[in-house]
């Protein structure tokens, strides 16, 4: 990348990008307490001893390497001391320092002998280097010097062999130097107390983190605690190791230093380890990057995707230019690769993008930035895992034993349905978590993750189980590029796989928040007293569902930290009057914290829908103070356009909705749509269909209120005709459909006995929809019953 001819505003995001410095080794904690004094208020140090113990073990601080295979020899750790800064230790060439792994715990001690015993792949990991400085010590591993460690505006700088600022400086009073200063001010310490780092180191701990604090205990070696000693730092994310993210799964990852921030430092000339892949969206395993359209060579960007390679021959030049020009006059019907066009505007190929070909061939600024999606890092990593074009390969291995327990484990009927306490209280889960020592999804390979059986009724099966995997379930802080854990939907409802990637799709085009789809092709190993069995369980297809949970929220949202439940068979509703109880909205589950503590909204709903003295007028401005009425309007419009009968407007079932933090107000988001594209109406009443004529009709309390409110229900079937004409498309739908089925049936085998009532579904839907709108029903008969059998 040309820093210096970039156009100004590509310069300042650059910046600002740049501004936000990956760290590579970090100050944790050091120890203020001063000889005559005790931890303040009984505090202590587990290692160190009780609160007795004068000076908390004297003068030490503490490091951890956050940037895997770190090379420390010749670093430099600089300390001031109220002011006088000629203190310097160096750490020496030992091999100790030429290769420290991520997570691992330095300390540096006057008066605790050296223990340089770490071993962090060892069955247990030792994490832990102490080295002792001091003027007798030896200088094998650090500068023999001892060293001050006070309350007196203690600061420590970290420089490297080359003397580059690597951290710091940090610690107390560094809001007092303008020089230095941060906002919002230093932590203040005094001498019964300790300096320390509240929260799991990183590569983007700053020194101006406001996680830096002064404490009253201490964990000299060992993760810093903090909270009354309930919060303890998680350093399994730093020590992990695996997986480092490689989208294009090329060999090369996008973070290869390990630095926290994938594209902080590209390969060139052809190297490929250590260094960030400079080609992330494709592969491109030999990192070859002969530069761009101006001089100079290497520049950062590989050249499999670089920028401005429209007729993508490996370079950029005038022929690019040419080209992209007989492209906007028509002179040819398209670029080779578009995706490489947008070197201006991320991907529209325009007159800017000729003109900056033009300039830059001339040798003239404004420089081709790398902002073409080729080669450009997803805003939202997790796209990856649901591109729809994706056929994901997951391998799981995992007992034999523990899978044949998983696969067996259901619902008791008796239990859920059969019992005076039905609907009272969300149904239990009957499913737990095993551990699958080793999961490799496109060929990054994770460990010991957590899975587990899911499902209600309608999708349970003993031999192809919907999973959940839970990659930080018993390994806290594992990722998978954005990922925290992966919904695997066996489709046992669906023998043609299709129909909830492509209602979802339909749905997200509305504008309703549904989450995103794509395919998996699964093979299970079993191993038995740790020796793999012969045969695996291979070409399992399952749909990929993007999971309900808070990186969802944030990406439809823009804001994760509302409330969210989940509904099934669950309404705003109450069996039988409001003083008998909650069933009904009983099962309605809180999925986090924020919510269990708060049903403002649930009872509010459930009031505006129970009242029976409303007016109309009365009800209608009730039940918006709480529900974004547009947004449902259009959540079951949606839920009628893909024929979703066993969604919340029909069943009561399948569903959840989200609580906007401020706003206030409910948005319904759809799940369990596997068994759709099959029922005869949007679920506005008709009974067109004499196969579901019971089930057509909606069931939930919201519509029928809604529908019976005679100015709601226009806008409810205008809101229908909306969708008709602008989102119901049935030869994109189809096109759609026969794209997934090249992707999937070389694992499932033909589908196309299994496609054919879809296809004809849909080519029929739109006449029915039609129908439904200009001849409606004019209302409902009264709330059904709750569904249990013991009312």
């Amino acid at each position: 990348m040309r820093i210096g001819t970039l156009p100004w505003l590509a310069l300042l995001c650059l910046c600002a990008a740049l501004g936000a410095r990956a760290e590579k080794l970090i100050l944790n904690e050091y120890n203020a307490v001063s000889p005559a004094n005790v931890l303040e208020g009984g505090g202590f140090d587990p290692y160190f001893g009780p609160a007795a113990v004068t000076g908390n073990g004297g003068n030490w601080f503490e490091l951890v390497v956050v940037a895997d295979h770190l090379d420390v020899r010749g670093w430099k750790l600089q300390i001031c001391d109220n002011s006088v800064c000629n203190e310097q230790l160096v750490f020496s060439q030992n091999a100790l320092w030429a290769d420290l792994r991520a997570g691992t715990i330095i300390t540096v001690a006057e008066d605790v002998a050296t223990d340089v015993s770490y071993n962090p792949i060892a069955v247990g990991g030792d994490w832990w280097i102490n080295v002792q400085a001091s003027d007798a010590g030896p200088s094998t591993y650090i500068t023999p010097n001892s060293f001050p460690v006070s309350n007196d505006d203690w600061q420590l700088t970290i420089r490297d062999a080359a003397d580059v600022l690597v951290f710091g400086p940090a610690g107390e009073g560094i809001a007092s130097n303008p020089a230095i200063g941060c906002n919002p001010p230093s932590v203040g310490v005094n001498s019964r107390e300790v300096f320390k780092l509240e929260t799991a180191p990183s590569a983007l701990v700053d020194r101006c983190s406001t996680s830096y604090n002064d404490g009253t205990t201490s964990r000299f070696g060992a993760p810093n605690a903090w909270g009354g000693g309930v919060l303890v730092q998680d350093l399994s994310a730093l020590r992990l190791g695996l997986p480092i993210p490689d989208r294009d799964t090329d060999g090369v990852a996008d973070d290869g230093n390990r630095s926290g921030i994938a594209g902080d430092a590209t390969c060139t000339g052809g190297a490929t380890s250590g260094c960030d892949d400079n080609c992330p969206g494709e592969a491109n395993s030999n990192q070859a990057d002969s530069g761009g359209i101006a001089p100079g060579g290497a520049n950062g960007i590989g050249d499999a995707c670089e920028c401005g390679d429209v007729d993508d021959d490996g370079d950029v030049d005038a022929n690019d230019r040419a080209h992209l020009r007989a492209k906007l006059s028509a002179q040819l019907p398209n670029v080779d690769a578009p995706a490489k066009c947008g070197v201006v505007n991320d991907g529209a190929c325009n007159v800017a993008d000729a003109s900056v070909t033009r300039r830059v061939n001339q040798g003239l600024p404004p420089d081709i930035a790398p902002v073409c999606p080729a080669a450009a890092l997803p805003a939202d990593p997790a796209a990856l895992w649901y591109d729809p074009e994706r056929l994901l390969e997951i391998e799981i291995t995992m007992a034999r034993g523990d899978w044949n327990d998983l696969r067996v484990q259901a619902r008791d009927l008796f239990s859920v349905f059969l019992n005076q306490t039905c609907g009272d209280t969300p149904f239990p889960d009957p499913y737990t978590f095993f551990s699958a020592p080793t999961v490799l999804v496109e060929g990054q390979p994770l460990v010991d993750v957590g899975i587990r059986k899911k499902g209600f009724f309608g999708s349970l099966s003993e031999t192809k189980p919907s999973l959940k995997l839970d990659f930080g379930e018993f390994v806290s802080g594992q990722r998978l590029e954005g990922l925290d854990r992966m919904t695997l939907n066996n489709a046992l409802q669906d023998p043609a796989y299709v129909k909830q990637c492509l209602g979802y799709a339909i749905m997200a085009e509305a504008g309703i928040p549904a989450p995103r789809c794509n395919f998996a092709r699964v093979t299970l190993h079993t191993t038995q007293s740790g020796t793999p069995d012969e045969t695996p369980i291979d070409d399992l297809l399952y749909v990929n569902v993007e999971s309900i949970k808070e990186p969802f929220l944030g990406r439809v949202f823009g804001d994760p930290s509302g409330r969210l439940y989940e509904g099934t068979l669950s309404d705003f509703w109450l069996k039988g009057t409001p003083a008998t109880g909650e069933p009904w909205r009983g099962t309605i589950e809180p999925k986090d914290d924020p919510a269990a503590a708060n049903k403002t909204e649930i009872d509010a709903l459930t009031a505006a829908l129970v009242n029976t003295t409303y007016t109309d007028a009365e009800r209608r401005a009730a039940i918006e103070a709480v529900v974004d009425l547009d947004a449902y309007l259009t959540f079951w419009a949606g839920e009628g356009l893909i024929g979703h009968w066993d969604g919340y407007a029909d069943d009561q079932n399948n569903f959840y909705f989200y609580v906007k933090p401020l706003e206030g107000k409910i948005h319904f988001i759809p799940w369990g749509a596997d068994d759709t594209f099959g029922r005869g109406n949007p679920l506005s009443g008709r009974t067109g269909d004499p196969v579901h004529a019971q089930a057509i009709v909606p069931r939930a309390a919201l519509p029928r209120r809604l529908y019976a409110i005679p100015a709601v229900r226009t806008l409810y079937l205008a809101k229908l005709q909306h969708l008709l004409d602008t989102v119901w498309n049935p030869t994109a739908h189809l096109a759609e459909i026969d794209r997934m089925q090249a992707l999937i049936q070389p694992v499932t085998g033909d589908l196309t006995t299994a496609l054919a009532p879809i296809r004809t579904w849909i080519n029929d839907h739109r006449a029915r929809v039609q129908a439904e709108i200009d001849t409606p029903t004019a209302g409902f008969a009264a709330q059904p019953d709750h569904f249990c059998f013991f009312d």
